[in-house]
């Protein structure tokens, strides 16, 4: 079975690919920003829990956006309700967390970053990846434990 979906992992992917640049580099700069292009998702299966507001991606998911890609074993997309709706069912608002968890991987033309979890907090404007992360960009290995990464400013720091 394959499943696709649009714009869910937007800042997601320019987040990663501007952290990988920067601990890479050891500098504060630009990563390959693809927001406004849409993101195709596929993936072995895809399960709604409708109850729960949640997208539960599994098997060999793969996001793409532009020239950035997102590899890992299961991602779950957790919705907040549809404003005025409360906790009714099929009430679905905007993706508030995403969760990637498996060997997760984000390429980008210039760097790489692999972790064992992945984390984007939309409310909070980060994404903290964990998990025997590394990142490379050309020759260059950086090694640590954990990568927060602010989506706005594009400040990483990696621990």
């Amino acid at each position: 079975m394959s499943a696709r979906t649009v714009n869910l992992l937007r800042s997601l992917g320019a987040a990663l690919a501007t952290a990988g640049a920067l601990a890479a580099s050891g500098a504060q700069g630009q990563g390959v920003n693809n927001s406004d292009q849409p993101i195709d998702i596929t993936a072995d299966g895809l399960e709604l829990i409708d109850a729960q507001r949640v997208q539960v991606w599994s098997g060999a998911v793969e996001a793409v956006q532009g020239t950035n890609r997102l590899r890992t074993r299961l991602l779950r997309v957790y919705h907040a309700p549809k404003p005025g709706a409360g906790d009714r069912k099929g009430q679905w608002g905007e993706p508030q967390r995403m969760v990637a968890e498996g060997d997760v991987y984000f390429l980008t033309p210039e760097s790489a970053a692999k972790g064992e979890l992945a984390v984007y907090d939309l409310n909070r404007d980060t994404v903290t990846m964990t998990g025997d992360v590394v990142l490379t960009r050309g020759e260059s290995v950086v090694r640590g434990d954990k990568l927060v990464i602010n989506t706005v400013t594009g400040l990483a720091t990696l621990d």
